[in-house]
C-alpha cells in the first residue's frame, strides 16, 4: 500500500487487518505529522473512501494500491434556490443522504427525507454545452445517488451542491410556520414553473406571476406602477411570455392580493 499524508510512504498490511487498525498503525509510526482521529483512508482510483470496520481484503486491493490519509472532515458548499449558499462542516466519507440530513437539521428542515442534492446546474450545462442530446431539463438524471458518498460521484472538494426538494409526498408535510422550508418551497416551485420542468396553463401562470409580484413589489401601487417595467421572461415560461395583454393581466390579479 502507497499511502500520502504530505509525503508519500510504502507500508504493508495483510489482507485481514482492519481499516481501522490500518489508520492506528500509520498515525502510531508517523505521529502529528501525519494526522489525528479525523483521518482516514481514501482510494483516489475509485473515489471512495474505505470503511473503518473493513478489513483490507474486502476491496479487493492489489499491491501497490495508492491511498490517502486524509481528513474526512471538511467544509461544503450548499446552494438553495433563493441564491443562498450556506457552508456546512461534513464527513465527507458519508453516504449523500446522511449528509442531506445533516444539512437540513442545521438549516432547519424538519423532513430531511423529502430532499437530496444536485451537483452545481452552471456546471451541468457547461459539460453539455457541445452535447446533442441536453437532458438538463431531466432532473431524474442529475440527482446525487443517496447510497454514494460525493467523491464517489465526481463532486470534488470545491464543487457547490444544490439542496431541493425530490419528493412531494403531501402538502401536509409542509409547515407553514416555518420561514425556511417555506422560502425555499416557493424558490423551487418558480424556478420550475419558469423553467417549464412543471407545466401550467396561462392562467396558473399569470396567477403565479402576480403573486411573485406580490413578493417582490410588495402591494399593487397605481402611481409607482410603469407598464412595460415588468420583465415577463422572470415571471412566466417562455411560451407565454409574448402573449397578448400579459402584463396587464397580472397586474389585474396582483391588485387583488393584499
Amino acid at each position: 500500500m502507497n499511502s500520502w499524508f504530505g509525503f508519500m510512504q510504502i507500508l504493508q498490511f495483510t489482507g485481514d487487518t482492519s481499516v481501522h487498525e490500518a489508520c492506528k498503525e500509520i498515525r502510531a509510526r508517523f505521529g502529528d505529522n501525519a494526522g489525528g482521529s479525523d483521518h482516514g483512508l481514501f482510494w483516489p482510483a475509485q473515489g471512495k473512501w474505505l470503511a473503518s470496520s473493513k478489513v483490507l481484503d474486502y476491496y479487493d486491493l492489489v499491491n501497490n494500491e495508492d491511498f490517502e490519509f486524509k481528513k474526512k472532515h471538511r467544509m461544503l458548499k450548499v446552494g438553495t434556490l433563493d441564491g443562498s449558499v450556506k457552508t456546512v462542516l461534513v464527513d465527507q466519507s458519508l453516504a449523500v443522504k446522511q449528509l442531506v440530513e445533516i444539512v437540513c437539521e442545521r438549516i432547519g428542515i424538519q423532513n430531511p427525507e423529502e430532499y437530496s442534492f444536485l451537483p452545481d446546474e452552471n456546471k451541468l450545462m457547461a459539460a453539455s454545452k457541445n452535447t446533442k442530446k441536453k437532458n438538463i431539463e431531466n432532473e431524474d438524471a442529475h440527482w446525487l445517488a443517496p447510497d454514494k458518498t460525493l467523491r464517489e460521484q465526481g463532486i470534488k472538494d470545491t464543487d457547490l451542491v444544490v439542496l431541493k426538494k425530490k419528493f412531494f409526498f403531501s402538502d401536509q408535510n409542509i409547515d407553514r410556520n416555518d420561514p425556511v422550508q417555506i422560502n425555499l418551497m416557493y424558490g423551487q416551485s418558480k424556478e420550475m414553473i419558469i423553467s417549464g420542468k412543471h407545466p401550467c396553463k396561462l392562467e396558473e401562470s399569470i396567477l403565479f406571476a402576480a403573486i411573485q409580484c406580490q413578493v417582490q413589489f410588495g402591494n399593487f401601487e397605481p402611481d409607482k406602477y410603469k407598464p412595460g417595467s415588468l420583465q415577463l421572461a422572470e415571471f412566466v415560461p417562455s411560451e407565454y411570455a409574448k402573449k397578448k395583454d400579459l402584463e396587464k393581466k397580472i397586474s389585474n390579479e396582483h391588485k387583488k392580493l393584499h
